[in-house]
């Protein structure tokens, strides 16, 4: 269990929130939400696991305007198909 106010790393929000929440359905997170407010992407966000995920929050709220929509390989890849693909499928378009 974590302490209160303890800082996420985006793995962690992966494996406790992401993964949880779409386990049923075995889906990205973006295929479990409604489908409206949903935008197209008009940035690619790049983040390392080990990034605090408030800190790449703040950091994309700053870089990008009300009406954009990011690509955030967290929430749009289904994490459960991860493990799966390979080097090559990673290194080019996803």
């Amino acid at each position: 269990r974590r302490a209160a106010g303890e800082q996420l790393t985006t793995a962690d929000v992966c494996g406790e929130i992401v993964k949880p929440h779409t386990l049923e359905r075995k889906c990205s997170y973006v295929h479990a939400l409604p489908a409206e407010g949903i935008a197209p992407a008009t940035f690619y966000a790049s983040h390392a696991w080990k990034y605090f995920f408030a800190d790449v929050v703040s950091a994309l709220e700053q870089a990008v305007g009300d009406d954009d929509g990011i690509w955030f390989c967290m929430l749009i890849n289904n994490q459960h198909e991860t493990v799966s693909m390979t080097y090559e499928f990673l290194e080019g378009e996803f």
